[in-house]
């Protein structure tokens, strides 16, 4: 994990608490009229990979703060509920949605309000996950405060991008995906944000990473970038 105290003070902030309570932490780097907002770990150790990546996105800021000519937040481990476990853990054996969700038992990436939110989750092969999207749209605290921070620094900043990192499993036949805020227009049909396309291509670059419409794997309702979308 990082250590706190390698960060200055200024540059530290908390965004909220999660579910049971555990401080939520981000990373203010930075002062341009441009805000870039990276998202690290909405899966817990899951996805523990992204977090490693935030944590090393805050050295890369903070060792060259003075060059950067935008503002660079970022939430480094969004959901800290999920992070609590250790893979070996007993709990975690019987119970792997553990290191997943937070500490209500709901998917952070199935909770924002959208048309399509559920409260029941479907994953891969079928797996239907009961009251995973939570109770309601929006009900988890971790969802709640990253969407009152994201309006407030949409009024800030002349420009906010935003990128939640996620894991893939790697496949020598395939590399990585890269999807664009979207929405469904009047006619049922998916329609990508034109701002979230521009910024999708610089992760294309070298084929780097593929721009794909949407996931297609399995359903996967009431996600943040449809809400971004």
């Amino acid at each position: 994990m990082l250590l706190h105290s390698v960060i200055n003070a200024e540059e530290q902030f908390v965004l909220g608490k999660s579910s049971t309570g555990i401080d939520i932490t981000g990373y203010s780097f930075g002062s341009g009229k441009n805000c870039i907002v990276i998202i690290g770990g909405i899966h817990g150790r899951y996805e523990a990979n992204t977090i490693q990546l935030t944590e090393k996105l805050i050295t890369y800021c903070q060792e060259r703060e003075n060059k950067l000519r935008l503002t660079i937040k970022i939430l480094y481990n969004l959901n800290p509920d999920g992070f609590i476990y250790e893979l070996d853990s007993p709990k975690v054996r019987a119970n792997r949605s553990l290191i997943r969700f937070n500490g209500n038992g709901v998917d952070l990436n199935r909770n924002w309000e959208t048309p399509d939110w559920q409260a029941d989750v479907v994953y891969s092969q079928n797996d239907v996950r009961k009251g995973a999207g939570g109770k309601k749209p929006m009900s988890e605290s971790e969802v709640q405060y990253l969407a009152l921070m994201l309006y407030q620094w949409n009024t800030l900043y002349e420009n906010l991008y935003i990128i939640m990192l996620h894991s893939y499993v790697l496949n020598q036949q395939k590399i990585g995906e890269i999807f664009p805020a979207y929405l469904y227009n009047s006619k049922d049909k998916v329609e990508l944000n034109p701002g979230a396309v521009e910024l999708a291509k610089n992760f294309t670059v070298n084929n780097n990473f593929i721009l794909s419409e949407i996931f297609s794997y399995y359903p996967v309702s009431g996600e943040f970038i449809y809400w971004c979308g």
